[in-house]
């Protein structure tokens, strides 16, 4: 950057300028330093002042006899101001100057040894993963012990959590077989991981007839190619061809046969995905052939990582685990609702005080009516009537544990039911009458 000034007026408020050192890694330190390309000032009318705040003292100064050509460097990560300053209140306007700003690097964070980043990223997966697997294996537990149905998709996405978390953990060789295995999507080969292609005399099915691999690393702009290396080929009937392509449609880049390249490792263009296409020659019979090839990936281009890129990565890492969290969140939102304790249907849930809870409401009906009829005074001074026919019992109020339904059975006619009534009428003035016939010998 450049500051430069060509005689004309400045303004109180506009008198300076901040400048600060930096840098592609975040972690690196730095200063900044101003060399005079030119000052040209007869009349010595201006001084150029350099600060670290801009009420602070000042640290150097440049003017027509001070400092002209000498470079200085400020303090390590500290922002330098350069002040205009007018002296005297002398003519400014043949006054010129220019200077260049740049940045000086102080300290430099060593990256070199990725060893301890990456057994820290280790170790933060390592924790999510074994977390949402704890979670879910939580949340089985508990919806177990209180005899719930368990989600089916729960099962799912707790036997998946601990089969990657077990081969996150312990490891293990990925090997695909012709004849057995058939893949439509590309296999990504992590730099320094090791994954094998065999056939042990199968048939091979025509859609089946290849397999894709890709390079992949730790850097998200470096640049890989896949390799593959022959561990043994046995083919005594030539009856086996392999084609390594870059495209099913392209031309072969390489082949491996009875008669070639049974043993020289190939490795593929930059950044490119490899085909290995099986095919039978000449109609011969394969059951004979075997063969196990491995496939590695080759670091072709180191890219130097930005602080951007680290930003773009570490936003990708965070969504990730983000996105893993929230499902694990609603996985147990969603376990804690179904694992609620409902009401069974059928049950009544506030009962009658003094009455069983019973699933008939119809003979918790009629044992309240029964009871609310006996206890009313009318009940004393007039007949009593029972409803549906019912009878109390002789030793008094009916037991609310002996009422039997009776709902079930017709209800009387009016006819029978007057003539019910009008005959316990009767009988009971009846046998009032003779009590009170009674009573009035007694006295005489």
């Amino acid at each position: 950057m450049y500051v430069e000034y060509n005689g004309k007026p400045v303004s109180f408020i506009c008198d300076n300028y901040a400048f600060r050192g930096s840098g592609d890694d975040v972690f690196d330190e730095y200063s900044v330093c101003v060399t005079p390309l030119h000052f040209n000032d007869s009349n010595c009318a201006v001084e150029l002042n350099f600060k670290t705040s801009i009420i602070g003292v000042t640290k150097h100064k440049i003017s027509c006899t001070e400092n002209k050509s000498a470079k200085y460097c400020g303090a390590q990560n500290k922002i330098i101001f350069i002040e205009f300053k007018n002296r005297n209140g002398r003519e400014t306007s043949k006054t010129k100057s220019k200077l260049k700003i740049t940045a000086k690097k102080e300290y430099d964070y060593n990256r070199t040894d990725l060893s301890a980043d990456a057994s820290v990223a280790g170790a933060i997966i390592g924790g999510v993963i074994g977390g949402l697997l704890l979670i879910a294996v939580g949340s089985v537990i508990v919806c177990w012990t209180r005899k719930k149905t368990v989600p089916s998709f729960l099962l799912i996405t707790s036997c998946f959590l601990i089969f990657s978390h077990v081969g996150f953990v312990f490891g293990y060789e990925t090997t695909y077989e012709f004849g057995e295995d058939c893949l439509f999507t590309t296999k990504d080969v992590d730099y320094d991981e090791e994954m094998c292609v065999e056939y042990n005399g199968k048939t091979v099915d025509l859609s089946c007839d290849y397999f894709r691999f890709g390079g992949t690393g730790y850097g998200f702009f470096n640049e890989y190619s896949v390799c593959v290396t022959p561990l043994y080929f046995n083919d005594s009937e030539c009856a086996v061809k392999l084609n390594i392509k870059t495209s099913l449609f392209e031309s072969t880049k390489h082949r491996i046969t009875c008669t070639e390249n049974k043993i020289a490792p190939y490795c593929g263009p930059k950044n490119e995905n490899l085909y290995i296409e099986f095919e039978k020659r000449y109609g011969r019979d394969t059951n004979g052939a075997k063969f196990k090839l491995k496939i590695t990936t080759r670091k072709e281009y180191v890219a130097k990582e930005s602080s951007s890129s680290k930003y773009v990565i570490g936003a990708i890492i965070g969504g990730v685990i983000g996105g893993l969290v929230l499902i694990t969140v609603c996985i147990a939102i969603y376990c804690w609702c179904v694992c609620r304790r409902k009401p069974s249907q059928g049950r009544v849930l506030n009962p009658t005080p003094g009455y069983p809870a019973t699933s008939n409401p119809y003979a918790v009906r009629a044992a309240q009516t029964q009871q609310s009829m006996m206890a009313t005074p009318s009940s004393v001074l007039s007949p009593v009537v029972y409803p549906m026919g019912s009878q109390p019992s002789p030793q008094g109020t009916a037991s609310p544990q002996t009422i039997e339904n009776k709902l079930a059975s017709a209800p009387p006619s009016y006819d029978a039911f007057t003539e019910s009534s009008t005959s316990d009428i009767h009988e009971t003035n009846s046998e009032s009458s003779k009590t009170l016939t009674n009573e009035d010998t007694e006295r005489k």
